[in-house]
C-alpha cells in the first residue's frame, strides 16, 4: 500500500470515528430533550389532576395570546365577535384583513350569493362604460397624433 493509500484509509477511518461520534451526540441530546418535554407532561398532568383549580387559571393564559378588538365597550376576540354577531369568523377575518374599519367589519351584513352576483354585473357595466369612454376619447383629435394636435387646439 502507498503512502497516499495510507493517508486516505487513515482520514476515511478518522472521519467515520467523528461521524459515530456525532451520531451519539445527538442521540444522546435528542433523548434528553425526550425526558425533559416528558417530565414537563407528567408535571402538567400531575399538577391538574391535583389541582383543578388551575384548569381554569392555565386555560385563561391560553386566550391572553389571543388580539382583542374593542368595540361599542366591549373587548372580545374575533371568535367572540363571530358569535356575538353572526358573521362567520372567516368573513370577520377577511374583512380585517383586507383593511376594513372593525365598526364596518361588524355591523355591515353579509352579502348573499345574488347579492354579491348583482354588484359584480353592476361594477362589469360600469367598468364597461369607463373603456368606451376612454375609447371615444381617444379618437378626438385631442388625443390624435402630434401632426393633427398641432393643428388643433383642444379645451379643458
Amino acid at each position: 500500500m502507498t503512502p497516499a493509500e495510507r493517508a486516505r484509509k487513515i482520514e476515511q477511518e478518522e472521519f467515520a470515528a467523528e461521524c459515530r461520534a456525532a451520531r451519539a451526540r445527538a442521540l444522546a441530546y435528542s433523548k434528553e430533550c425526550r425526558q425533559l418535554e416528558a417530565a414537563k407532561v407528567e408535571a402538567w398532568m400531575r399538577d391538574r389532576w391535583e389541582n383543578p383549580a388551575t384548569v381554569r387559571f392555565n386555560t385563561i393564559r391560553c386566550f391572553e395570546r389571543s388580539k382583542f378588538y374593542t368595540f361599542d365597550g366591549k373587548a372580545l376576540t374575533l371568535t367572540q365577535w363571530a358569535a356575538e354577531t353572526g358573521i362567520p369568523l372567516q368573513t370577520l377575518r377577511y374583512r380585517i384583513d383586507k383593511g376594513w374599519h372593525l365598526q364596518r367589519a361588524l355591523t355591515e351584513p353579509v352579502m348573499n350569493r345574488a347579492q354579491r352576483a348583482k354588484l359584480h354585473r353592476r361594477n362589469v357595466e360600469i367598468i364597461r362604460n369607463m373603456v368606451q369612454h376612454f375609447r371615444k376619447a381617444q379618437r378626438t383629435p385631442c388625443h390624435s397624433t402630434r401632426d393633427q394636435r398641432e393643428e388643433h387646439t383642444c379645451s379643458s
